[in-house]
């Protein structure tokens, strides 16, 4: 087999997650990423060419059912990809909501920086939209409420906006949230 064969069969994971992603489960059957993983188990935390493993890939689809599976074949939600995120933490950035629910439940270390700094809980505070759900379950299942970037309310700053009533609500929800936990200001 040549090397150009060889690197194609060491992401068939992957591409069988986006085959999966781009064609739902009507067209593309998690049978075929089931037969991927059995015929690669060792594939299954490889970083492709983009920096990605293959949970990275399902949590940008928000493919619950796939981080599942990937879980399960021993997928490590802590490797760090593109920007030095876990797979929490991507979950986050990208509002993949039902992903990042499912790897909190799991016990993903909710306290991850990516290289840079911000944990999950200054992502999800610094975060626009709703669900505050998140914000709760991150402080409910234990996250460190100050990270090395210091106190998360100035990630609160930057969401509010003299134009914006529904940002300023969502963030004065959150402060309080925060607040309850015991952050101290």
């Amino acid at each position: 087999m040549g090397d150009d064969e060889e690197e194609e069969d060491n992401f068939l994971i992957h591409d069988a997650v986006y085959a999966w992603a781009k064609g739902k489960p009507d067209n593309h059957p998690i049978s075929i990423l089931q037969d991927a993983l059995r015929s690669h188990p060792h594939s299954v935390n490889l970083l492709d060419t983009a920096n990605l493993t293959p949970m990275h890939l399902a949590v940008y689809f928000d493919a619950v059912d796939v981080v599942s599976l990937l879980l399960a074949w021993g997928g490590d939600p802590i490797i760090q990809g593109s920007r030095g995120r876990s797979v929490l933490l991507l979950a986050i950035c990208i509002e993949a909501h039902k992903c990042a629910k499912l790897l909190i439940q799991q016990g993903v270390d909710l306290n991850a920086c990516t290289t840079h700094g911000p944990s999950c809980l200054d992502y999800r505070v610094g975060g626009k939209t709703v669900p505050l759900e998140l914000t709760q379950l991150l402080i409910v299942q234990g996250a460190n409420l100050t990270s090395s970037q210091g106190n998360p309310l100035h990630w609160l700053a930057s969401c509010c906006s003299a134009n914006n009533p529904v940002a300023n609500s969502l963030a004065a929800q959150k402060t309080r949230l925060l607040l309850d936990a015991g952050l101290h200001v």
